[in-house]
């Protein structure tokens, strides 16, 4: 290779310092201060824009792994009568603006997001890290207007919770572990565990009630783990609302039926409402709910208008008598307005939809699902079935969960994939989003739809037929922002032979968007291939200022769709991508119109197809194109056609498999992941660490 090329690698693969998200705990005050001592004519232009923050920012990561949030919406306010443009500098590399450039209308505001990036956040040690956000005039980066600053605590390492809150069983207990699978047959795959598990203590007035179908009778106190409860409705009739009461089931225990109906929140986000479990045993305690809810609430004459500062921790929810026909059964159906709500370490199997959060009325705010295992939701009906579905919430956070083959059954006469049923599914009305770290897998259409877009950071997709739309065709409770990055897809499939799919991103509008140093890869029985499709919808406002930078999509089948022109499509960007096809002659890079104003940005580009002719790398309207002739399309002079000389391309989770020690199938890799829990915890089969042993064979051998 000439020596000119490895220059040009080199700068297209440095380090993008503020592309890239990290998911950690906690930062701290986020203040906005107006500086006025600016004199001359900028200042004056600067005077009519302000920088501002709602509310204070506040989060606390640990070294080396995660900081939640990670990402904080602020605006620019225009007060003046014309227009004006703005550009937003942090000064430390680990807070990053992605959309940093704009303008905004008169007496408007648009709004930003400035976010944690993990590469440079994992390099800081303990202790408080300030960073100042500022405002200037586009043309000068000189005398700030306001700014804001963040200040980033991280710790030395998580607190340990203090009952263990897990167990070691399989969903499905009958089944058993893979041959030659698990922890103790990892070859060389460095994994140590990074995240976290909420610390939980109980204050000086909680009341600790203990329950247990296998010893326990209604006649004893309940107060102690040697005089429990037999029935989960006498335990819940000695918790108080608005006290930090617990309810403690016993490991390894069955109750047969629905927990019923929760009625009582938490004195205070430091002192909730507690459901658990306690003893020794390795399985978690069991909700056998037969065919109906595992626990649910709404809106009657005993439910309180809103319930705040509930824990869910530790529990398995199984609904072994659903066949597909009775109803719409949920692990968790809630329906009462809440605030700070969180499930961790839960399993869900078998019910139509395993986790409904639908308040309806007033909205939800917090909600967070953590290190839990969401699986084989299914129905028979003609309705939708999911693994997770949320609406009408603000705040939804993700982390670390398995989601598995929800949607659909293939054991199970008619419980089919549609384009209705999904691992994931956040509706148009859901805010404030963050998926981190988790894995989306077979899910029947999509692996995770969020709607109103959000953060979607270092998640495994595998195996969807679909893996992650963002936005939304339909109108939405605030414009589409989102940003998408370091996320690893791999695998697709068809819905039916009727309906073929095997897409990896999809974007239908957005007001801004980053796609980057995402891996989209090794596709190959999908009868659609879509790397991402990316397009202007046809009701909402359109694709506007969405950069596609630093990602790499090779032998996926197909390439990278654009769709619409300008007024439509405006701002987009597409840079340092490194696109390949080295099985099919489909096109690299396909622009269903002739760029007319609405490409803000094509450079860097590696493309290289190993079977098209000269004349069909690319499409422009309804005919293929060489690179050449796109290029010129796209006002791009830099883009090269190159194959990079990749360590190892064919990397899968089914080879991640095999180099644990199972049989190189997807089936045994997810039958270890779904029996992951507090005290079965092994990080090589989490998303993060698969990730960066796929990511590691997209290195360059040279």
């Amino acid at each position: 290779m000439n020596q000119s090329h490895h220059k040009h690698r080199t700068s297209i693969l440095r380090p993008i310092i503020g592309l890239f998200l990290l998911v950690a705990g906690g930062l701290s005050a986020c203040s906005s201060t107006r500086h006025n001592s600016v004199e001359g004519p900028e200042s004056e232009a600067r005077s009519t824009l302000t920088l501002e923050s709602n509310s204070a920012c506040e989060s606390t990561g640990y070294l080396g792994g995660v900081v939640t949030p990670s990402q904080w919406r602020l605006r620019v306010v225009n007060h003046s009568g014309v227009g004006a443009a703005w550009r937003i500098v942090s000064d430390q590399a680990w807070l990053t603006i992605p959309i940093a450039l704009g303008s905004t209308a008169p007496r408007a505001e648009s709004a930003i997001i400035a976010c944690i990036d993990p590469d440079a956040a994992r390099t800081l040690g303990v202790g408080e890290h300030r960073a100042q956000i500022s405002l200037h005039s586009a043309k000068s980066e000189s005398n700030p207007g306001d700014t804001i600053e963040v200040v980033l605590r991280v710790k030395a390492s998580g607190k340990p919770v203090a009952l263990p809150l897990g167990d070691g069983q399989g969903l499905d207990t009958e089944s058993p572990a893979p041959a030659g699978g698990g922890a103790s047959a990892l070859i060389a795959v460095d994994a140590p565990d990074t995240g976290y598990w909420t610390d939980l203590q109980p204050s000086a007035d909680s009341r600790r009630i203990y329950v247990s179908s296998s010893v326990g009778s209604d006649t004893f106190s309940g107060l102690s783990p040697d005089l429990p409860k037999a029935t989960i409705a006498a335990g819940k009739a000695l918790m108080r609302d608005g006290f930090p009461d617990w309810l403690l089931l016993k490991r390894g225990d069955t109750w047969i039926g629905s927990f019923g109906q929760w009625l009582v929140s938490g004195r205070s986000a430091n002192e909730p409402a507690v459901l658990t479990s306690y003893g020794t045993d390795t399985l978690r305690p069991k909700l056998s709910t037969g065919t109906g809810d595992g626990l649910f609430t709404i809106q009657n004459n005993v439910s309180p208008d809103v319930l705040r500062h509930i824990r869910i921790v530790g529990i398995r929810f199984s609904c072994e008598g659903h066949t597909g026909s009775e109803g719409t059964p949920r692990g968790i159906n809630w329906h009462v307005p809440f605030e700070d709500l969180l499930i961790e370490d839960c399993a869900f199997q078998y019910f139509h939809t395993n986790i409904v959060i639908e308040p309806l009325g007033e909205h939800g705010r917090d909600f967070r699902l953590r290190r839990s295992i969401v699986a084989d939701a299914f129905t028979t009906q003609n309705s939708h079935s999911q693994g997770l579905y949320v609406a009408n919430t603000e705040g939804v956070l993700l982390e670390e969960n398995v989601f598995d083959h929800n949607g659909w059954r293939e054991d199970i006469a008619g419980a089919v994939p549609t384009i209705f049923r999904h691992n994931v599914y956040l509706q148009t009305d859901v805010t404030t989003v963050r998926a981190i770290g988790n894995i989306f897998a077979s899910g029947a259409s999509h692996g995770l739809q969020a709607r109103e877009g959000g953060l979607v950071e270092d998640n495994l997709f595998v195996n969807n037929a679909i893996a992650l739309l963002l936005g939304s065709d339909w109108k939405t409770k605030e414009p589409i922002r989102f940003i998408a990055r370091r996320n690893v897809i791999t695998g697709g499939r068809d819905l039916d032979p009727a309906n073929l799919r095997g897409f990896g991103i999809d974007v239908p509008t957005a007001a801004s968007g980053l796609i980057a140093r995402n891996l989209i890869v090794n596709q190959g029985n999908a009868g659609f291939p879509v790397a991402m499709s990316l397009y202007d919808g046809t009701t909402a406002s359109g694709l506007h200022d969405v950069i596609v930078e630093g990602n790499i999509v090779h032998n996926w089948g197909g390439g990278v769709l654009i769709q619409g022109q300008a007024p439509r499509l405006t701002g987009f960007a597409f840079r340092q991508n490194l696109i390949s096809e080295t099985r099919t002659d489909n096109p690299l890079v396909e622009n269903t119109g002739i760029p007319n104003g609405s490409i803000a940005e094509c450079a860097d580009n590696l493309l290289w197809s190993q079977n098209a002719p000269a004349n069909g790398w690319c499409r422009l309207g309804r005919g293929n194109v060489s690179l050449d002739q796109w290029k010129s399309a796209m006002a791009d002079s830099s883009t090269q056609a190159e194959l990079p000389p990749y360590f190892d391309s064919t990397r899968t989770v089914q080879e991640y498999d095999k180099r644990l020690g199972g049989p190189g199938t997807l089936a045994s890799f997810m039958a270890v992941a779904r029996r992951q829990s507090r005290t079965n915890w092994q990080p090589q089969y989490t998303a993060p660490v698969t990730n960066d042993w796929i990511r590691a064979g997209f290195r360059w051998a040279d």
